[in-house]
Protein backbone atom coordinates (compact mmCIF):
# COMPACT_ATOMS: atom_id res chain seq x y z
CA UNK A 1 0.00 0.00 0.00
CA UNK A 2 1.40 3.39 -0.97
CA UNK A 3 1.73 6.03 1.71
CA UNK A 4 -0.75 8.38 0.06
CA UNK A 5 -3.20 5.69 -0.94
CA UNK A 6 -6.63 5.78 0.59
CA UNK A 7 -7.21 2.29 2.02
CA UNK A 8 -10.83 1.26 2.44
CA UNK A 9 -11.73 0.45 6.02
CA UNK A 10 -14.76 -0.93 7.79
CA UNK A 11 -15.01 1.36 10.78
CA UNK A 12 -16.68 -1.20 13.01
CA UNK A 13 -14.05 -3.79 12.27
CA UNK A 14 -11.30 -1.19 12.52
CA UNK A 15 -11.99 -0.63 16.19
CA UNK A 16 -11.09 -4.25 16.86
CA UNK A 17 -7.96 -4.57 14.71
CA UNK A 18 -4.72 -5.37 16.49
CA UNK A 19 -1.05 -4.83 15.81
CA UNK A 20 1.88 -6.56 17.44
CA UNK A 21 5.38 -5.39 18.30
CA UNK A 22 7.52 -8.48 18.80
CA UNK A 23 11.10 -8.64 19.95
CA UNK A 24 14.13 -10.82 19.34
CA UNK A 25 14.61 -8.18 16.81
CA UNK A 26 11.66 -5.89 17.45
CA UNK A 27 8.97 -6.03 14.79
CA UNK A 28 5.67 -4.33 14.13
CA UNK A 29 3.04 -6.25 12.20
CA UNK A 30 0.09 -4.27 10.86
CA UNK A 31 -3.38 -5.33 9.71
CA UNK A 32 -3.45 -4.66 5.97
CA UNK A 33 -6.94 -3.21 5.78
CA UNK A 34 -6.36 -0.07 7.81
CA UNK A 35 -2.73 0.62 8.67
CA UNK A 36 -0.42 2.60 6.46
CA UNK A 37 3.19 3.72 6.66
CA UNK A 38 2.07 6.83 8.50
CA UNK A 39 1.40 4.70 11.60
CA UNK A 40 4.87 3.17 11.42
CA UNK A 41 6.38 6.59 10.93
CA UNK A 42 4.56 7.88 13.99
CA UNK A 43 5.70 4.96 16.14
CA UNK A 44 9.24 5.58 14.96
CA UNK A 45 9.05 9.30 15.79
CA UNK A 46 7.52 8.73 19.20
CA UNK A 47 10.29 6.24 20.01
CA UNK A 48 12.79 9.01 19.52
CA UNK A 49 14.05 7.56 16.24
CA UNK A 50 16.24 5.14 18.21
CA UNK A 51 14.64 2.07 16.68
CA UNK A 52 15.83 2.24 13.03
CA UNK A 53 13.28 1.03 10.52
CA UNK A 54 14.39 -1.24 7.72
CA UNK A 55 12.78 -2.58 4.59
CA UNK A 56 9.36 -4.22 4.85
CA UNK A 57 9.88 -7.96 4.56
CA UNK A 58 7.46 -10.84 4.24
CA UNK A 59 7.78 -14.11 6.14
CA UNK A 60 5.65 -17.07 7.07
CA UNK A 61 4.53 -15.72 10.44
CA UNK A 62 0.79 -16.19 11.00
CA UNK A 63 0.70 -12.58 12.22
CA UNK A 64 1.91 -11.18 8.91
CA UNK A 65 -0.65 -9.15 6.92
CA UNK A 66 1.59 -6.68 5.12
CA UNK A 67 4.91 -7.84 6.52
CA UNK A 68 7.18 -7.30 9.49
CA UNK A 69 8.90 -3.97 9.80
CA UNK A 70 12.12 -4.77 11.64
CA UNK A 71 13.97 -2.65 14.15
CA UNK A 72 17.60 -3.22 15.08
CA UNK A 73 17.23 -3.17 18.87
CA UNK A 74 14.80 -2.84 21.74
CA UNK A 75 16.42 0.12 23.46
CA UNK A 76 13.33 2.32 23.57
CA UNK A 77 12.07 3.12 27.05
CA UNK A 78 8.70 1.70 28.01
CA UNK A 79 7.28 5.11 28.88
CA UNK A 80 8.18 6.37 25.38
CA UNK A 81 6.44 3.45 23.69
CA UNK A 82 3.27 4.20 25.60
CA UNK A 83 3.25 7.83 24.39
CA UNK A 84 2.22 6.79 20.86
CA UNK A 85 -1.38 7.97 20.73
CA UNK A 86 -2.08 9.18 17.19
CA UNK A 87 -0.80 7.63 13.96
CA UNK A 88 -1.32 10.86 12.03
CA UNK A 89 0.06 13.34 14.54
CA UNK A 90 -3.44 14.73 15.13
CA UNK A 91 -3.88 15.65 11.46
CA UNK A 92 -6.98 13.96 10.05
CA UNK A 93 -7.72 16.15 7.06
CA UNK A 94 -7.10 16.50 3.34
CA UNK A 95 -7.46 19.60 1.17
CA UNK A 96 -7.41 19.94 -2.61
CA UNK A 97 -7.31 23.44 -4.13
CA UNK A 98 -8.35 24.70 -7.55
CA UNK A 99 -4.74 24.33 -8.72
CA UNK A 100 -4.79 20.57 -7.99
CA UNK A 101 -7.94 19.43 -9.79
CA UNK A 102 -6.21 17.41 -12.50
CA UNK A 103 -4.18 15.59 -9.83
CA UNK A 104 -6.99 14.74 -7.41
CA UNK A 105 -10.05 14.38 -9.66
CA UNK A 106 -10.77 12.02 -12.55
CA UNK A 107 -13.05 12.63 -15.53
CA UNK A 108 -15.18 10.26 -17.61
CA UNK A 109 -17.92 10.25 -20.23
CA UNK A 110 -18.20 11.57 -23.76
CA UNK A 111 -18.92 15.13 -22.64
CA UNK A 112 -15.92 15.45 -20.32
CA UNK A 113 -12.93 17.68 -21.00
CA UNK A 114 -10.68 20.01 -18.97
CA UNK A 115 -9.30 23.39 -19.93
CA UNK A 116 -6.76 25.51 -18.06
CA UNK A 117 -7.65 29.05 -17.13
CA UNK A 118 -7.69 31.51 -14.27
CA UNK A 119 -10.25 32.22 -11.58
CA UNK A 120 -10.06 34.77 -8.78
CA UNK A 121 -6.39 35.45 -9.53
CA UNK A 122 -5.25 31.82 -9.48
CA UNK A 123 -4.87 29.12 -12.08
CA UNK A 124 -7.93 26.91 -12.28
CA UNK A 125 -9.39 24.02 -14.25
CA UNK A 126 -12.62 24.61 -16.17
CA UNK A 127 -14.35 21.27 -16.65
CA UNK A 128 -16.86 20.74 -19.46
CA UNK A 129 -19.35 17.93 -18.75
CA UNK A 130 -21.70 18.28 -21.72
CA UNK A 131 -20.54 19.71 -25.01
CA UNK A 132 -22.26 21.24 -28.04
CA UNK A 133 -23.26 18.00 -29.77
CA UNK A 134 -26.14 16.75 -27.62
CA UNK A 135 -26.99 13.22 -26.44
CA UNK A 136 -24.00 13.04 -24.14
CA UNK A 137 -23.00 13.08 -20.51
CA UNK A 138 -19.81 13.58 -18.54
CA UNK A 139 -18.52 13.60 -14.99
CA UNK A 140 -15.58 14.57 -12.82
CA UNK A 141 -15.11 12.97 -9.40
CA UNK A 142 -12.64 12.95 -6.54
CA UNK A 143 -10.37 10.07 -7.45
CA UNK A 144 -11.01 8.05 -4.28
CA UNK A 145 -14.31 6.88 -2.89
CA UNK A 146 -15.14 8.45 0.46
CA UNK A 147 -16.09 6.80 3.71
CA UNK A 148 -19.47 8.45 4.27
CA UNK A 149 -18.79 8.91 7.96
CA UNK A 150 -16.35 11.64 6.88
CA UNK A 151 -17.29 15.31 6.87
CA UNK A 152 -16.33 17.46 3.90
CA UNK A 153 -16.83 20.79 2.19
CA UNK A 154 -16.71 21.40 -1.58
CA UNK A 155 -16.52 24.88 -3.09
CA UNK A 156 -17.34 25.02 -6.77
CA UNK A 157 -18.83 27.03 -9.63
CA UNK A 158 -21.67 25.87 -11.84
CA UNK A 159 -20.91 27.00 -15.40
CA UNK A 160 -23.60 27.49 -18.04
CA UNK A 161 -24.00 28.64 -21.60
CA UNK A 162 -27.54 29.91 -21.03
CA UNK A 163 -30.82 29.43 -19.24
CA UNK A 164 -33.78 27.83 -20.99
CA UNK A 165 -34.87 30.24 -23.71
CA UNK A 166 -37.96 30.39 -25.90
CA UNK A 167 -37.80 30.11 -29.67
CA UNK A 168 -37.79 33.21 -31.82
CA UNK A 169 -40.52 34.33 -34.20
CA UNK A 170 -40.29 33.59 -37.91
CA UNK A 171 -41.70 35.07 -41.09
CA UNK A 172 -43.82 32.01 -41.78
CA UNK A 173 -43.20 29.56 -38.96
CA UNK A 174 -41.62 30.10 -35.58
CA UNK A 175 -38.24 28.74 -34.52
CA UNK A 176 -37.88 25.93 -31.97
CA UNK A 177 -37.26 26.55 -28.27
CA UNK A 178 -33.66 26.84 -27.14
CA UNK A 179 -33.56 24.47 -24.19
CA UNK A 180 -30.34 24.41 -22.15
CA UNK A 181 -30.31 20.61 -21.82
CA UNK A 182 -31.21 18.29 -18.97
CA UNK A 183 -29.06 18.32 -15.84
CA UNK A 184 -25.96 19.73 -14.12
CA UNK A 185 -24.99 19.15 -10.51
CA UNK A 186 -23.27 17.34 -7.64
CA UNK A 187 -23.56 13.55 -7.40
CA UNK A 188 -22.92 11.01 -4.62
CA UNK A 189 -22.84 7.48 -6.03
CA UNK A 190 -21.66 4.09 -4.71
CA UNK A 191 -19.59 3.35 -7.83
CA UNK A 192 -15.95 3.84 -8.82
CA UNK A 193 -15.00 7.50 -9.48
CA UNK A 194 -13.87 6.76 -13.05
CA UNK A 195 -17.25 5.18 -13.89
CA UNK A 196 -19.44 8.12 -12.92
CA UNK A 197 -19.56 9.63 -16.42
CA UNK A 198 -20.37 6.33 -18.16
CA UNK A 199 -22.97 4.97 -15.73
CA UNK A 200 -26.66 5.81 -15.65
CA UNK A 201 -29.01 6.90 -18.40
CA UNK A 202 -28.73 10.22 -20.22
CA UNK A 203 -31.26 12.92 -21.02
CA UNK A 204 -34.27 12.84 -18.74
CA UNK A 205 -32.65 10.13 -16.60
CA UNK A 206 -30.34 12.95 -15.45
CA UNK A 207 -27.21 10.84 -15.81
CA UNK A 208 -28.28 8.75 -12.83
CA UNK A 209 -31.50 6.84 -13.43
CA UNK A 210 -32.39 3.88 -15.65
CA UNK A 211 -33.08 4.75 -19.29
CA UNK A 212 -34.95 2.79 -21.96
CA UNK A 213 -33.76 3.53 -25.49
CA UNK A 214 -35.70 2.69 -28.66
CA UNK A 215 -33.92 2.49 -32.00
CA UNK A 216 -35.33 3.24 -35.45
CA UNK A 217 -36.54 -0.36 -35.76
CA UNK A 218 -38.43 -0.20 -32.51
CA UNK A 219 -35.96 -2.35 -30.59
CA UNK A 220 -35.57 -1.37 -26.95
CA UNK A 221 -32.46 -1.47 -24.80
CA UNK A 222 -32.25 -0.61 -21.14
CA UNK A 223 -29.34 1.41 -19.74
CA UNK A 224 -29.06 0.52 -16.02
CA UNK A 225 -29.23 3.35 -13.50
CA UNK A 226 -26.91 3.90 -10.56
CA UNK A 227 -28.49 2.30 -7.45
CA UNK A 228 -28.77 4.25 -4.19
CA UNK A 229 -27.38 7.47 -5.64
CA UNK A 230 -28.08 11.05 -4.54
CA UNK A 231 -27.66 14.17 -6.63
CA UNK A 232 -28.28 17.86 -6.27
CA UNK A 233 -28.40 20.22 -9.18
CA UNK A 234 -30.35 22.01 -11.86
CA UNK A 235 -32.96 20.21 -13.95
CA UNK A 236 -33.56 22.06 -17.22
CA UNK A 237 -36.19 19.91 -18.94
CA UNK A 238 -39.49 18.62 -17.58
CA UNK A 239 -40.13 14.92 -18.01
CA UNK A 240 -42.67 12.68 -16.31
CA UNK A 241 -41.97 12.52 -12.59
CA UNK A 242 -40.15 15.85 -12.41
CA UNK A 243 -41.04 18.85 -10.24
CA UNK A 244 -44.19 20.59 -11.40
CA UNK A 245 -42.63 24.07 -11.20
CA UNK A 246 -40.20 23.11 -13.96
CA UNK A 247 -41.65 24.62 -17.16
CA UNK A 248 -40.20 23.87 -20.59
CA UNK A 249 -39.55 26.76 -22.98
CA UNK A 250 -41.90 27.03 -25.95
CA UNK A 251 -41.35 27.47 -29.66
CA UNK A 252 -41.75 30.82 -31.36
CA UNK A 253 -44.67 31.37 -33.72
CA UNK A 254 -44.57 32.60 -37.33
CA UNK A 255 -45.98 35.57 -39.20
CA UNK A 256 -44.60 39.07 -39.58
CA UNK A 257 -47.62 40.56 -37.79
CA UNK A 258 -49.00 37.88 -35.46
CA UNK A 259 -45.82 35.92 -34.79
CA UNK A 260 -44.07 36.09 -31.40
CA UNK A 261 -41.17 34.66 -29.46
CA UNK A 262 -41.84 31.66 -27.30
CA UNK A 263 -41.78 31.79 -23.50
CA UNK A 264 -38.51 31.05 -21.70
CA UNK A 265 -39.94 28.69 -19.12
CA UNK A 266 -38.00 27.86 -15.95
CA UNK A 267 -35.38 25.53 -14.53
CA UNK A 268 -35.37 24.10 -10.99
CA UNK A 269 -32.75 23.31 -8.37
CA UNK A 270 -33.15 20.45 -5.90
CA UNK A 271 -32.24 16.90 -4.87
CA UNK A 272 -33.01 13.67 -6.74
CA UNK A 273 -32.35 10.05 -5.76
CA UNK A 274 -32.45 6.55 -7.23
CA UNK A 275 -33.81 3.42 -5.61
CA UNK A 276 -31.97 0.13 -5.01
CA UNK A 277 -32.56 -0.93 -8.63
CA UNK A 278 -31.25 2.32 -10.11
CA UNK A 279 -34.60 3.82 -11.07
CA UNK A 280 -35.02 7.58 -10.66
CA UNK A 281 -37.45 8.35 -7.83
CA UNK A 282 -40.28 10.68 -8.84
CA UNK A 283 -40.92 14.11 -7.35
CA UNK A 284 -44.05 15.07 -5.48
CA UNK A 285 -45.29 18.42 -6.77
CA UNK A 286 -42.82 21.22 -6.07
CA UNK A 287 -41.57 19.96 -2.70
CA UNK A 288 -37.85 20.61 -2.31
CA UNK A 289 -37.46 22.41 -5.65
CA UNK A 290 -36.96 26.11 -6.29
CA UNK A 291 -37.52 27.44 -9.79
CA UNK A 292 -35.77 30.33 -11.49
CA UNK A 293 -35.59 32.01 -14.88
CA UNK A 294 -33.61 34.73 -16.68
CA UNK A 295 -34.82 37.36 -14.20
CA UNK A 296 -34.25 35.43 -10.95
CA UNK A 297 -31.19 33.26 -11.70
CA UNK A 298 -28.89 35.93 -10.28
CA UNK A 299 -30.75 36.64 -7.05
CA UNK A 300 -31.58 33.01 -6.22
CA UNK A 301 -28.59 31.04 -7.50
CA UNK A 302 -25.99 33.78 -7.76
CA UNK A 303 -25.37 33.40 -11.49
CA UNK A 304 -23.43 36.22 -13.07
CA UNK A 305 -21.88 36.86 -16.46
CA UNK A 306 -22.76 38.27 -19.86
CA UNK A 307 -24.86 35.31 -20.96
CA UNK A 308 -24.92 34.07 -24.56
CA UNK A 309 -24.50 36.39 -27.53
CA UNK A 310 -27.53 34.80 -29.14
CA UNK A 311 -30.52 32.77 -27.98
CA UNK A 312 -29.35 29.95 -30.19
CA UNK A 313 -25.81 29.77 -28.73
CA UNK A 314 -24.96 26.31 -27.42
CA UNK A 315 -21.36 26.86 -26.22
CA UNK A 316 -19.29 29.05 -23.93
CA UNK A 317 -17.33 32.04 -25.16
CA UNK A 318 -14.19 29.88 -24.83
CA UNK A 319 -13.00 26.60 -23.25
CA UNK A 320 -12.30 28.40 -19.96
CA UNK A 321 -14.81 31.23 -20.38
CA UNK A 322 -18.36 30.21 -19.37
CA UNK A 323 -21.16 32.64 -20.18
CA UNK A 324 -22.74 32.27 -16.72
CA UNK A 325 -21.11 31.23 -13.43
CA UNK A 326 -22.51 30.65 -9.94
CA UNK A 327 -20.32 30.10 -6.86
CA UNK A 328 -21.72 27.35 -4.62
CA UNK A 329 -20.69 25.57 -1.41
CA UNK A 330 -21.64 21.98 -0.54
CA UNK A 331 -21.21 20.80 3.06
CA UNK A 332 -21.59 17.19 4.21
CA UNK A 333 -21.74 16.11 7.86
CA UNK A 334 -22.41 12.76 9.50
CA UNK A 335 -23.95 11.76 12.83
CA UNK A 336 -25.54 8.57 14.15
CA UNK A 337 -25.98 6.81 10.83
CA UNK A 338 -27.27 9.83 8.91
CA UNK A 339 -25.38 12.11 6.54
CA UNK A 340 -26.63 15.63 5.82
CA UNK A 341 -25.77 17.35 2.55
CA UNK A 342 -26.33 21.11 2.41
CA UNK A 343 -25.98 23.26 -0.72
CA UNK A 344 -25.79 27.05 -0.53
CA UNK A 345 -25.36 29.72 -3.18
CA UNK A 346 -22.46 31.95 -2.17
CA UNK A 347 -23.96 35.01 -3.86
CA UNK A 348 -27.66 34.13 -3.86
CA UNK A 349 -30.44 33.22 -1.47
CA UNK A 350 -30.59 29.53 -2.39
CA UNK A 351 -30.07 26.96 0.36
CA UNK A 352 -31.24 23.35 0.61
CA UNK A 353 -30.40 20.28 2.68
CA UNK A 354 -31.04 16.55 2.43
CA UNK A 355 -30.60 13.80 5.01
CA UNK A 356 -29.12 10.54 3.69
CA UNK A 357 -29.38 7.32 5.66
CA UNK A 358 -25.98 5.61 5.51
CA UNK A 359 -26.11 1.81 5.42
CA UNK A 360 -23.00 -0.32 5.65
CA UNK A 361 -22.39 -2.18 2.40
CA UNK A 362 -24.99 -0.14 0.50
CA UNK A 363 -23.85 3.48 0.44
CA UNK A 364 -21.23 3.58 3.19
CA UNK A 365 -18.60 4.42 0.57
CA UNK A 366 -19.48 6.78 -2.27
CA UNK A 367 -17.85 8.63 -5.11
CA UNK A 368 -18.32 12.40 -4.89
CA UNK A 369 -18.26 14.49 -8.02
CA UNK A 370 -20.18 16.44 -10.63
CA UNK A 371 -22.18 15.28 -13.61
CA UNK A 372 -24.14 16.72 -16.52
CA UNK A 373 -26.47 15.04 -18.97
CA UNK A 374 -28.18 16.16 -22.19
CA UNK A 375 -30.58 14.69 -24.72
CA UNK A 376 -32.09 16.30 -27.80
CA UNK A 377 -31.84 19.74 -26.16
CA UNK A 378 -28.32 20.63 -25.16
CA UNK A 379 -25.69 23.23 -24.32
CA UNK A 380 -22.20 23.29 -22.87
CA UNK A 381 -22.34 22.91 -19.09
CA UNK A 382 -19.66 22.25 -16.50
CA UNK A 383 -17.95 23.13 -13.25
CA UNK A 384 -14.92 24.81 -11.73
CA UNK A 385 -13.86 22.98 -8.57
CA UNK A 386 -12.34 25.58 -6.27
CA UNK A 387 -11.66 23.64 -3.09
CA UNK A 388 -12.34 20.25 -1.51
CA UNK A 389 -11.71 20.06 2.24
CA UNK A 390 -12.15 16.60 3.72
CA UNK A 391 -12.17 15.77 7.43
CA UNK A 392 -11.30 12.09 7.62
CA UNK A 393 -12.92 9.58 9.99
CA UNK A 394 -10.74 7.86 12.57
CA UNK A 395 -10.76 4.67 14.61
CA UNK A 396 -8.76 3.39 17.55
CA UNK A 397 -6.37 0.54 16.80
CA UNK A 398 -4.97 -1.63 19.60
CA UNK A 399 -1.19 -2.21 19.53
CA UNK A 400 0.31 -5.06 21.60
CA UNK A 401 3.97 -4.76 22.63
CA UNK A 402 5.30 -8.30 23.26
CA UNK A 403 8.48 -10.26 22.77
CA UNK A 404 8.66 -13.54 20.90
CA UNK A 405 7.74 -15.44 24.09
CA UNK A 406 4.61 -13.33 24.47
CA UNK A 407 5.87 -11.19 27.33
CA UNK A 408 5.11 -7.48 27.42
CA UNK A 409 7.95 -5.26 26.26
CA UNK A 410 6.71 -2.22 28.14
CA UNK A 411 5.08 -1.76 31.47
CA UNK A 412 1.71 -2.39 29.85
CA UNK A 413 0.85 -5.11 27.38
CA UNK A 414 -0.76 -2.80 24.82
CA UNK A 415 -1.72 0.73 23.92
CA UNK A 416 -4.31 2.30 21.64
CA UNK A 417 -3.33 4.40 18.63
CA UNK A 418 -5.85 6.61 16.84
CA UNK A 419 -5.42 6.67 13.06
CA UNK A 420 -7.08 8.07 9.98
CA UNK A 421 -9.35 5.84 7.91
CA UNK A 422 -9.37 6.54 4.18
CA UNK A 423 -11.20 5.04 1.24
CA UNK A 424 -9.98 3.59 -2.02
Amino acid sequence: MEENDFAKANTQQAKHRRMWVTAGMTALTVGASIAGPELLDEVQTELGNNEPRTTVTKDSSPLVKVGNVLFSSRTAAAETINNVVDANGGNHSFKSTQTQVTTNFTGSGTGFSNASGSYDGQSATFTTLTNTSGQDQGAIAFNKQLDMTASWTMKFNLNLTKYNTGGTTGLVTGNPANGAGDFLGLVLAPIAPNKLGTSGGGGGSLGMGEETKTDSSGNKTVVPGIPNAVQWGIDFYKNDGDATNLVNPTDGTGGSILGSDGSDGTQVAGFRTTDASGKLNTVSGTTGFQSFDHDTGGSLMGFSGPGPDSKTDDGWAGPSDPNLEAEMTATYTYSNGVGTLTIKADNGTYSASKEITITDGVNSTMSVGFKASDGAKYSQKGVTIREFDLTLPTADTKVNYIDKEGNAISGQASTTINQTLMTR
